[in-house]
């Protein structure tokens, strides 16, 4: 019936009915055939327990576990505080040198193998491109990052020598040595000469702070060029020692030399430190700074 349909209707011949028919067997064996591998997979798979799908949602909520590349912000603060600065040349440095700088031992490993491949450091900022150089470590090394002159020949980069600053003994200095520091000009040297007369010479360079204008980078960068005898300090003989001579101490304002000698005289010759807080007007940071300087000899 459906074949006489056809041939009235598309001409189609007993031959072309045929393969259809044949078509749309298989067409359906096809669709019988993918049903039934469906099911089979869904029987075989094997369901998911309440207790391992909790376990599954508290695997995912745990954090990322940190890379062991990529230490924490407290281990390289610790790292840091155990370094030590000193003056170097990154172009020489070894890796113990540069762990000592506060970086690790990759990524001390991986400046060397730059230095192994041809790399050079020119100026102190080409430290700062180093990947393993993190901007506040290199704030921290610039000032003491010494590198020797390059010059090219045939292609090749190759260091050449050049003398070596000397360190300049603070306490023997005039204006003109102080200059030759890297670092300080003739304002600067002058000033650092009349605050040491000023004060009969520096127990610690650190004193250098209270110079006019000195600022903590400065600070760190002339460090490493100057020397310091403490033993050469002008001692102030403090029982003997009048009004005049002491009016100059950067340390001491007018008013409080004063009330010095006026308990001096009035209760006698000071033993110690320990007499000095017994002179209200001076604050006891002012007797810590001046005391290095005294003696207690009558």
């Amino acid at each position: 019936m459906i074949r006489k349909w056809l041939e009235l209707n598309f001409s189609v011949s007993r031959r072309e009915y045929n393969g259809l028919v044949a078509l749309a067997v298989l067409i359906l064996l096809i669709r019988v055939v993918s049903t039934a591998i469906s099911w089979w997979q869904h029987e075989q798979t094997t369901p998911v327990s309440a207790a391992e799908l909790v376990m599954i949602r508290e695997l995912e909520s745990l954090p990322e576990p940190q890379s062991r590349f990529s230490p924490s912000k407290k281990n390289r603060q610790q790292h840091m505080a155990s370094s030590q600065l000193f003056r170097f040349d990154p172009n020489t440095a070894s890796v113990q040198d540069w762990q000592r700088l506060g970086l690790s031992a990759k990524q001390a490993a991986a400046i060397i193998r730059y230095r192994e491949k041809g790399g050079v450091f020119r100026k102190k900022s080409d430290v700062a491109r180093m990947y393993t150089i993190r901007p506040d470590l290199y704030t921290r090394l610039e000032p003491y990052i010494d590198i020797e002159e390059i010059e090219v020949k045939s292609g090749i980069n190759q260091p050449v020598a050049k003398p070596v600053a000397p360190i300049i003994a603070l306490h023997d200095a005039d204006s003109a040595m102080l200059t030759t520091v890297r670092g300080l000009g003739p304002a600067f040297a002058s000033r650092i000469i009349r605050y040491r007369d000023r004060l009969g010479g520096f127990y610690t360079l650190l004193q250098l702070k209270e110079v006019y204008g000195m600022d903590s980078m400065r600070l760190a960068q002339i460090l490493p060029q100057l020397s310091l005898d403490a033993g050469r300090i002008k001692r102030i003989f403090i029982n003997k020692i009048n009004f005049d001579e002491l009016k100059g101490h950067p340390y001491l304002r007018y008013k409080q030399i004063s009330a010095l000698i006026a308990y001096r005289n009035q209760h006698g010759p000071f033993k110690s430190g320990e007499d000095l807080k017994k002179v209200v007007i001076l604050p006891p940071e002012t007797i810590q700074k001046l005391e290095p300087y005294l003696n207690f000899n009558d």
